[in-house]
Formats: C-alpha cells, sequence, structure tokens
C-alpha cells in the first residue's frame, strides 16, 4: 500500500519541500560557523524528523527552528527507548513495566492519537473534496484505502505511518552523518562537488538537476558501501531453497550482510572511494550488478519503499553544504560506530567554515 506513495510523480512534488527544510537546515548551521566544532547528528535528526513528518502527515514540526517542541520531545522519547530496548538482553518490559517503560507506552499512545486524529481529518476533506494542503504520504495511503476490504484500522494506519517516520529519522540522518566523517577528511573531493552544484538552486531545483549529479551519487554510495545503516538484514526461508550447494530448510532465518562488499580486504574495501562508482568518462557505473552485492535499502520485494525518496533528501543537503560550508573532522580517530535502531557515528564533531558568495576563499563567519 506503501508503493504508490513514492511515484515519480510524488518524488518531484515532494522536492520543494524538502528544499525549504534544506533552506532552514542551511540556516540553523550557519549560526554555528563560529569556529566551535558541532555535533552535526543532531542537526540532520531534526532535519529527518521535520521532512518526515510534513510528507507523511502533511504537519510542520518546525524542530529546525525551535528545539523545544513538544511532538518533538514525545517522537525522541520513543527513539530513544527503542534504542535501549535493542540493547536490553531481556525484554524485561512484557512482565514488569519500569518509570521509562510507562513513559514509552504514554508517548505511543500520545503520537497514535495525533496521527488518527490528522488521519481521519484528512479523510473528511478528501471526502467533501476540500483542500487537504501539499502532497503527503497519507493522502495516497487514504486513496488507496479509503473503503472496502482494503480499509485501514486505526492500530494498521499508525503503524504505516509511523515506520516512514522512524526510517527517515534513523537511516537518512545517520548516513548524512556518514558522509561528512568523509567528506571532512577530504578537502578536494568537496571542491569537486562544489563544481558539481555550481548551478544548483535551493529555490528552484527540480528532479532532472537531482538525477544528473554523477559524482554526488558515487559519494552516497560510496559511504553506503562502508556504512550502510543498516549492516545486517534477517530474512526467512518461505520454502526449501537451495543457495549453490548450500540447503536452506523451510523457516531458517538468516542473517544477510549489506556490507559484503566492504569487508572483504579491509585494506583495500575499507579506503573512501567514490571513483568505484565512475567510469573513466566520470559518468556513473550501471549499478544492476552493483546492487547484487549491495543492498542498503533491502532487495526484492522487500526493498525499502523510501530508498528512493532518501536519496533526494540527502543529494539535496549533500549539494546544500558543499555549496555553503566547508567541512573540516575534528578528532576523526575519536569515532565510532554504535548500533541504535541503525549503525551511528559517536563522537562525530565537525566544524564548520562558512563559504562567501563566488566560493572563492572558505572563511569563517565574521572574519570577513
Amino acid at each position: 500500500m506503501l508503493i504508490p506513495a513514492f511515484t515519480k510523480k510524488s518524488l518531484i512534488s515532494f522536492i520543494p519541500q524538502i528544499s525549504r527544510k534544506a533552506i532552514l537546515l542551511r540556516e540553523r548551521l550557519q549560526k554555528k560557523t563560529n569556529g566551535e566544532p558541532i555535533e552535526i547528528q543532531n542537526d540532520f535528526r531534526c532535519f529527518s524528523v521535520d521532512v518526515g513528518c510534513l510528507l507523511v502527515f502533511g504537519i510542520d514540526l518546525k524542530s529546525l527552528e525551535n528545539n523545544d517542541n513538544h511532538i518533538l520531545h514525545t517522537f525522541h522519547n520513543v527513539v530513544n527507548r527503542m534504542n535501549q530496548r535493542l540493547r536490553s538482553i531481556l525484554p524485561y518490559w512484557r512482565v514488569v513495566k519500569m518509570p521509562a517503560d510507562r513513559k514509552f507506552d504514554e508517548s505511543i499512545e500520545e503520537l497514535k492519537q495525533m496521527v488518527i486524529h490528522i488521519a481521519r481529518d484528512v479523510q473528511g476533506k478528501m471526502r467533501r473534496n476540500e483542500n487537504v494542503g501539499e502532497h503527503c504520504i497519507l493522502h495516497t495511503m487514504l486513496e488507496v484505502t479509503d473503503s472496502g476490504e482494503n480499509a485501514l484500522s486505526d492500530d494498521d494506519l499508525f503503524a504505516n505511518m509511523m515506520i516512514l517516520v522512524l526510517g527517515s529519522e534513523g537511516t537518512t540522518a545517520a548516513m548524512l552523518s556518514w558522509l561528512c566523517l568523509y567528506l571532512s577528511q577530504d578537502d578536494d573531493l568537496q571542491r569537486r562537488l562544489r563544481e558539481e552544484v555550481s548551478g544548483f538552486d535551493m529555490e528552484t531545483v527540480d528532479y532532472d538537476a537531482l538525477n544528473n549529479l554523477p559524482l554526488t551519487e558515487a559519494v552516497i554510495e560510496e559511504t553506503f558501501r562502508i556504512r550502510s545503516t543498516v549492516p545486517a538484514l534477517v530474512v526467512e526461508a518461505l520454502e526449501d531453497t537451495m543457495i549453490d550447494d548450500l540447503f536452506v530448510e523451510k523457516g531458517t532465518r538468516i542473517f544477510t550482510l549489506t556490507r559484503v562488499d566492504g569487508i572483504k580486504n579491509l585494506e583495500n574495501d575499507m579506503v573512501f572511494n567514490p571513483g568505484r562508482w565512475l567510469n573513466d568518462d566520470a559518468t556513473p557505473i550501471d549499478l544492476k550488478e552493483m546492487r547484487q552485492k549491495q543492498y542498503p535499502f533491502g532487495y526484492g520485494p522487500r526493498t525499502c519503499p523510501g530508498a528512493s525518496l532518501s536519496n533526494l533528501e540527502m543529494k539535496i543537503v549533500l549539494a546544500m553544504l558543499v555549496k555553503h560550508f566547508k567541512l573540516e573532522i575534528v578528532d576523526k580517530d575519536a569515532v565510532e560506530e554504535i548500533y541504535t535502531t541503525s549503525a551511528v557515528p559517536q563522537n562525530l564533531r565537525i566544524r564548520l567554515v562558512a563559504l562567501p558568495e563566488g566560493h572563492e576563499h572558505a572563511v569563517p563567519v565574521g572574519s570577513c
């Protein structure tokens, strides 16, 4: 039921909304170019939650402009508690509820009531042919499931909506952080990306322009190759299966590694090299073969439906970053990978240097 929400037509309609949020992210980051290192992942989380809620529900949390947002705090309480439960040895909360678990249940119920209220209000307006605002994923879902056997229960509707927002907050924000880790160590790569997006206008960016950024695409793919935010996927055999000489019995669960192409030869494969994804003439290589061994968004019928949307978000933000800032890593050896709902960098600290109009030189704000 989610697939229709990610057609080319829908993606095109999302681009202006993503771009507006990227501009707000730029303005937020420009206030942090005082020479002090920042934990940029927090800014990416606010961006991802804002974009996720805007495109999924049609509501603007405005967390990029105001961190003191009750809904944002409620959402982060849910995410943080889920992360803690993932690391718990025993699911004790099924037997006894600690105060934090009761708070988690309350937060889930609060979010559910908010989502259902929004959905039913929009559904009523759609049936009355009233204006429902800019297109969002909720509109498509309600069109597909508005009546008959396709009608969704409140629980189903909430689950489908929240998994999209949670996925956006977890994977997109983490990937943008990993991108910054590698970009901040390579001034020349930043320069080349800057040249590629030199004609990029955040106010008028379009779908075709985003699909004509081969180096940007290569940088994203190379980051996925080494640091996919979901390093393993769990799949289950639906029938007895032979994989080469290996017999897999029906019902067997298998952990599949999404980074297998990055760990065969650590000395070579862990080197960040976007050129792997480009031909000699700097055009993109054919990704069909690579997708057989690298699948950060899953593969086949279980592919994440939001993959194309996440790719658009990353391209827009990456273009904004290199066009307006120079990134400098602070103590790269302190950066570690931890796993929450996704694999994220810990202790990542970036120093931002604002670029003046024309980008002839990089100078800190206030030093002109």
